[in-house]
């Protein structure tokens, strides 16, 4: 499982929105919200770096691989 640390967001954000987005690329297995940052996990590792690179160039978003 890849999670991705996604920052820079704006206030409020809803875990709908958020897994809607990420769930274009693969399977979201989880939607965690902190204040102005995320951490989507997903299953497929080639699907997180396809939506990272995707939602970053797209988004204002700030998206990276993270580890825990």
């Amino acid at each position: 499982m890849t999670n991705i640390y996604v920052g820079n967001l704006a206030s409020p954000i809803v875990e709908t929105r958020l897994r809607s987005e990420f769930e274009a690329y693969g399977h979201v297995n989880q939607v965690q919200i902190g204040w102005n940052f995320a951490v989507i996990g997903m299953d497929d590792d080639r699907a997180a770096k396809r939506a990272i690179s995707e939602l970053n160039s797209r988004t204002t978003w700030f998206l990276r691989e993270y580890s825990r």
